[in-house]
């Protein structure tokens, strides 16, 4: 693990997310991220949202969601 601080205790900077992001996969697998996109696929489809529409995914941890989109030709951003 990265130390934060340095040696007389002062904060160092880390870049955002990099620490949770190596275990945060790990943490989720509980989580089925192609049932979930077919449900938000189909959501959306009863919407009469098109895949050309750019999703937003607030939240996206890793962005696994938004690749399981990709599969029904749907592009964004997650922050």
């Amino acid at each position: 693990m990265k130390r934060l601080l340095s040696r007389d205790d002062t904060p160092l900077p880390a870049p955002p997310y990099t620490m949770l992001a190596q275990i945060y996969d790990q943490i989720m697998l509980h989580v089925n991220y192609p049932r979930w996109a077919r449900y938000i696929h189909a959501l959306l489809k009863a919407e009469r949202c098109r895949p050309e529409m750019p999703l937003l995914d607030i939240g996206c941890g890793t962005g696994r969601f938004l690749e399981e989109m990709q599969r029904f030709g749907y592009y964004g951003d997650g922050c």
